[in-house]
Parts: structure tokens; sequence; C-alpha cells
């Protein structure tokens, strides 16, 4: 039987039939404090990779995807860190032309779907100006995600991680809420939405469910993923959904902050982690409290499986370019004539990159040696790079001779032993489990 719901985008209370957005983890059963340490061996699928300011997840090689509605992104907490966005890399997936959104608490009535889903990417910086990615951290415990292709099937157990709000009390209490315009009840858990001391990591189970019957007006198709609209900014989402009916062990429900934490299962049920979205949205009974989580509730994630999202996020996890082409020190814009300091000046960067690189190390392609003003990413900083941002610098870069740079009397420079004490001292204490690309790949 399918009740009346609101649908909430895990931000708010909303009346019936009206959409809201996903926050932190609310897990049945007790004791629940194991859900907010990571899971252990290899029942991890990621908890490092959860960021702790917000729900996201980081994949690889810089690159961190997560809610749209969580706003535009400029920086973001793991555990390992805190790391600034890299200006103009912020992305929102879109979905595919002639996708169609079925209003699920309005009849049924069908309407073109946004341009704009509610999957956000972006890359973040470095800690420091020559340090690796995070995962190139020594001692760093980040994984390298794998992005699922195969949508998972109807029962397959899932792991979701993410950051927000949970639950208050150790036990159960009642829910009342509305059904077919009578009062009713059933049982559930108070979420505690004090922000300042609910929101935490943790990590719960579910299952997938079909789309059929689960949600009213749901189109009858061989598939299991529904369109779903975002209320947080009306992105609608091609998304999968699982149900809070505590039925197996350390289950989850969805509550405040947990938008764009990582829905994860295991190929076969013991194969790799695979990531398959991320949550966003919920959907609780009519007149339910929003400060409630009912067993019966069905939660929604989006499905990175569907072809079109698949596409997209591949293509940002095989860009070569960290920025747009010329900007080495990563500020978001190229510009400079070799007279400012690294932080503002491209070329500045280009020729400590250059000093540094020829008087250290040559390094595999990757954000070190991108940093160091290899723009071509072959692995080495050279005159194909340095004409390279010469032609991107426009009128400025016309005017610059590399030898003059290069020339200890310029004083555009410091002294080459200057650049080698300098990256001797970034690089103290720091080494890397390997340098170059290391990418969220994608299941075979």
């Amino acid at each position: 039987m399918i009740l009346c719901w609101a649908f909430r985008a895990i931000v708010a209370s909303v009346a019936c039939f009206v959409s809201n957005s996903a926050f932190a983890l609310v897990i049945a059963g007790n004791p629940i404090n194991d859900n907010y340490v990571a899971p252990v061996g290899a029942a991890d699928p990621g908890w490092a990779n959860l960021a702790s300011s917000h729900s996201a997840i980081y994949l690889g090689d810089g690159w961190v995807i997560g809610a749209r509605h969580s706003g535009l992104i400029t920086s973001i907490t793991f555990d390992a860190g805190t790391f600034d966005v890299i200006p103009g890399t912020f992305k929102t997936l879109t979905n595919e032309a002639g996708l169609q959104y079925v209003a699920h608490f309005n009849g049924g009535a069908k309407s073109n779907a946004s341009i704009e889903s509610d999957i956000a990417m972006y890359r973040i910086d470095t800690a420091n100006r020559y340090g690796g990615t995070l995962e190139e951290l020594a001692g760093s415990a980040l994984k390298q995600i794998t992005i699922a292709t195969a949508t998972p099937s109807v029962g397959t157990n899932l792991t979701f991680l993410a950051t927000g709000r949970t639950r208050s009390g150790d036990s159960t209490v009642t829910v009342p809420y509305t059904s077919n315009g009578n009062p009713t009840s059933t049982s559930g858990y108070n979420v505690n939405t004090n922000d300042a001391t609910s929101r935490r990591k943790a990590w719960g189970t579910n299952q997938v469910i079909s789309d059929a019957n689960a949600l009213p007006n749901e189109p009858a198709d061989a598939d299991i993923n529904t369109t779903i609209r975002v209320a947080a900014g009306n992105r609608d989402t091609v998304s999968l959904l699982a149900r809070f009916d505590n039925n197996i062990n350390n289950e989850a429900h969805v509550a405040g902050g947990d938008s764009g934490g990582g829905v994860f299962f295991r190929q076969g049920g013991t194969g790799p982690w695979l990531l398959t979205g991320h949550l966003h949205s919920l959907f609780g009974f009519e007149d339910q409290a929003g400060s409630q989580a009912a067993f019966g509730n069905v939660l929604a994630f989006s499905d990175f499986t569907n072809p079109h999202y698949n596409a997209q996020i591949t293509d940002s996890l095989n860009q070569a370019n960290y920025s747009k082409l010329g900007d080495i020190n990563l500020d978001g814009v190229v510009n400079g004539d070799g007279t400012g300091s690294w932080e503002n000046d491209d070329v500045t960067a280009f020729i400590e990159g250059w000093t540094a690189q020829q008087s250290i190390f040559n390094l595999t392609a990757g954000i070190v040696s991108w940093k160091l003003g290899d723009l071509d990413q072959n692995g080495i900083t050279d005159i194909a790079d340095f004409l390279t941002l010469r032609k991107e610098l426009g009128a400025t870069g016309a005017s610059l001779n590399l030898a003059n740079l290069l020339s200890p009397s310029s004083g555009a420079v410091p002294e080459p032993t200057g650049i080698v004490a300098l990256l001797v001292a970034m690089l103290t204490g720091l080494t890397f489990a390997r340098l170059g690309y290391l990418r969220a790949r994608l299941a075979l």
C-alpha cells in the first residue's frame, strides 16, 4: 500500500507531497557507537574518503563528488586536513536531453527534467606548494575509489558513509502520522537537530528496493531507478531507492547533513567496493515530524551508473589539467610577468618550477609536476610548457623571453640554490606513496 509521503531533500520539514533534502545517518538498533568509527578491515568502503566538514566523497587525484544542493563549496575538511577547492573546477553534472520527470506527488504529471542534476564534482588543491594529492601523502588512509558502472539489483546490500545529524536517545519512540486521512503511528527514532552537537561521520547499511509501488504514480517500467526532483534547488536526478524498515544489522536512514554521503556496494557481495551514488532525499509520511525518522520511510540516492552521469564522471577523472591551461599556481587565473610572487604570478611559478625540477628531480605527471610548470603533463617542465604559458598569457606573454627570465640578474626569480632550499624545506618529512596520477577508476 502506498502511503501519503512528505518528500524531503534532507534539509527541513515539509508538508505532504512536498520535497525536502538529506542529513546524518540514523542507525537502528543498540548499541550504535561502532557506527561512528571506521568499519573494520574489509568492511570499510572508504571511511577516510568521507569529508568531516560536510558529506562528500574524495575519489582520488584531487577530485571530490557530492550533492549540488550543498552549495558552491570553496574548501573541504577530511581527517587529513582542510583543503581549498581549485577555482574554476566546480562543476554540476547535467541530465541527458529528453529525460522525463514524473511528479510523484502531483498526480504523476510528466515534464522535461531540469538541465542540471544534484551531482557536483570539484578538485581540491594540495596543502602546500609542492605537496602531492591527499592519497600520496605518507600514512594517508585515503583509498582510490572505484565508480560502479552496473546498477545494483534489488536486495543488494549497501553501505552508507555520511556526515550529518544523528539520532537522539537509545530507544525507539512512537512516530505519529496520517494515512488516508486517519491518524496512525509507527516506531522510529527522534533526530538530534542541534547541528553543533549532532553532526558527525557515521556509517550504516541498507538495501536497494524496486521503484515499483515505492512511490505514488511511479510508471511501470523494466528498470529500478526513478527521477527524483531534489527540493533544495529543484534539480532532477536519476536515483535509486532504499527503505528504512529495521530488517538488517546497522540499518541506516538519512537525516540533516547526509546529502552528498556515499552509497557503496560490493561486487558480487564479496568483491571490491564500488561507489554507486550519493544520498540526497528522503520521503516521510504525511504529517510526520521532520525531527523523527520512521520505520517505513523511503530514501533516495543518485545513480552514478546512469550512462550520462557515468560518462561525465569518467571524463572528469581522466582530465589531465588541474585548472585552466596556464594556471600553474592554481589560483584560478592565468597572469603574471615574472616579477610577482609564486602565489599570484604564473610566470614566477613556472620559472621557480623549472629551476627546482632541473635541480632536484624529474617527476611523473600529476599535480606536483603541474605546480612545477608541467602544463602538458608529460612529466617534465620544458620549453613546450613555456610556449603554452606564453600563449595563454596573451599580450603579456608575447613579450616574455625565457632566457632573460632564467637569468639570475633579471631579478624575476630567486637563485637556483634558493629554490632548492625551498623545496627541501617543503618536502622534509613528506614522502609520497607514489607520484603521478592516482585516478578513481571504473569498475569493469
